[in-house]
Parts: structure tokens; sequence; C-alpha cells
């Protein structure tokens, strides 16, 4: 005998790729991976905008770029570049990254985290 599946859609984690089964609130809102712990749907906005961002400043195809991909080694960025990103980040989304934070950022993943963390909080 099987045991009945939890109500919800399965689908992939943008972030750690880990299948899971969620409901996303309607009207949109958002739950959190209970695997990584990002956010869903805030998550995989940010990661599109992030990939297409990323592909054009390091003349990269967006398609190339993983969650998990490097920003400096996988995406052949420099350290201006990932200064020049941050720097971006900040304006766009007026928010300060700490320094230590920023150099913590070692993937997209990472990034992606980080803010929809931020834009989350700021909407609760």
């Amino acid at each position: 005998m099987t045991s009945p599946r939890p109500a919800g859609k399965r689908r992939r984690c943008p972030l750690c790729r880990v299948e899971i089964e969620a409901d996303l609130p309607e009207p949109p809102g958002d739950a959190a991976c209970p695997h990584c712990d990002c956010w869903l749907r805030e998550s995989a906005e940010l990661l599109l905008q992030f990939q297409h961002r990323l592909g054009l400043m390091l003349g990269v195809a967006p398609s190339k770029i993983r969650p998990d991909s490097s920003l400096a080694s996988d995406l052949g960025g420099e350290s201006l570049d990932v200064a020049e990103l941050v720097m971006d980040l900040e304006e766009e989304y007026d928010l300060t990254i700490p320094p230590d934070l920023a150099r913590g950022m070692k993937t997209l993943a990472d990034a992606v985290r980080f803010l929809a963390d931020q834009r989350h909080e700021r909407r609760t």
C-alpha cells in the first residue's frame, strides 16, 4: 500500500534543483523550498533576470549559466565583474550589500538567495 502524496504540484527548486511538492499561494505569493529554504517564486524570477544580465555582462549564453555556476571561475568573471554586479544590484534594488557578504557570494544561487530574502523581508 502506498501512502497518499501531499497535495501540491511537483516542481524543481530553481536554486537547489531538488524536486519538491509545493503549492504557491493564490493570489501570487511565495513558499520556501524545504531543502534549501529559498523563496521559490521570487528565486525563479531573479534567476532568469540574473542569467540574462550575466550573459550580457560576461558574453556567455544565459542557458549556460546555472544556479551553481561560480561567478568567478565557471563564468569567467573577474573580481571587477563581480564588484560591478554587486554595485548594480545595490542600485537597482535599493539595498546595501555588506562587503563581507558580497565576498561570500561565490555562486549565482548565493546572489539570488540573498536578494530574494531581502525582497521578501521588505514585503512582510
